[in-house]
């Protein structure tokens, strides 16, 4: 394990070390990397400034949580109890009707 994760950590600093030097020409006063959930509030504030801000992200933008974690485990959630409750409608004063 503690040599697959120091493998992950060096070829991800390479990785870095490689984008950094294609952009050193231009200058930048804030870098962002890896695009999480924070992200948009983040930029939104810094875009406001006028500055100059990089952002890189090595896989889908928005990170774990938007795109396979949290919010669609959510939503998920959400309509299977959607669900159970329309087919107790009976039970709160109403049909619903045929539920799947």
């Amino acid at each position: 394990m503690i040599d697959s994760t120091v493998d992950f950590y060096f070829h991800f600093l390479h990785l870095i070390n490689n984008i950094l030097n294609s952009i050193l020409i231009q200058k930048f006063d804030h870098v962002r990397i890896g695009t999480g959930q924070a992200t948009g509030t983040l930029l939104s504030r810094l875009i406001q400034t006028g500055e100059n801000i990089a952002v890189m992200e090595g896989g889908k933008v928005g990170g774990s949580c938007i795109n396979y974690g949290c919010t669609p485990t959510k939503t998920l959630v959400a309509s299977a109890r959607a669900i159970h409750m329309a087919k107790r409608g009976k039970e709160f004063g109403f049909n619903a009707g045929p539920v799947e």
